[in-house]
């Protein structure tokens, strides 16, 4: 199986795992409709694509940065226009590659899910650098708990960044299109890890 078919079984593992959690999807109708979100330079907001269409999944694309390959082992983001240009900062003063001006999306999430939207984040995408890379099963794991705290449900727990603020998205979306066999059995960590 090729690295696309590898990645095609994994985006749908973890999205299916998160469809029992969403009220208003039907994970078992042969209808649903899931759409890519979030890289377009004059795009609409996410709340005009939740108000105006029948989309019932959008995937907000990208935590395009992993943080094995990020500043200060940071994951980053790219969600387009949605953004301003503005990053988190580690405790050191390290600039990291995750935005944390995305008033817009905050703004919009909790609208998308009143709406019965189903909202994934996506891991992945073009790659920044020649591939995506996870080093090793504890760098996966500890991706994976950056990951539901930082755009989970909030938690009292989490002292991390939350770029999204108190909104959260309902599950992740693995979109590695360039990776190593070893990055997509962590991306396997990844899914059984994020969440518990």
């Amino acid at each position: 199986m090729g690295l696309s078919g590898l990645s095609l079984i994994i985006s749908f593992i973890a999205v299916s795992s998160l469809f029992i959690q969403s009220l208003a999807l039907n994970p078992y109708a042969k209808s649903n409709l899931a759409v890519y979100w979030g890289q377009g330079a004059g795009q609409n907001r996410l709340s005009y694509f939740c108000e105006k269409t029948s989309f019932d999944i959008i995937v907000v694309g990208f935590i395009n940065v992993f943080p094995d390959q990020g500043p200060a082992g940071w994951p980053g983001s790219n969600f387009g226009n949605q953004c301003a240009d503005s990053y988190y900062y580690t405790k050191n003063g390290t600039k990291t590659k995750l935005l944390d001006g995305c008033y817009q999306i905050k703004e919009d999430l909790p609208k998308c899910k009143a709406l019965g939207k189903t909202i994934l984040l996506s891991l992945g995408g073009g790659a920044v650098h020649d591939f995506y890379e996870v080093k090793s099963e504890e760098s996966a794991l500890n991706f994976a708990d950056f990951l539901w705290g930082a755009f989970g449900p909030l938690t009292p727990d989490w002292t991390g960044p939350r770029p999204f603020g108190e909104a959260s998205v309902d599950g992740f979306d693995f979109d590695i299109e360039k990776g190593s066999n070893f990055v997509l059995q962590q991306s396997f960590v990844l899914c059984q890890t994020v969440g518990d």
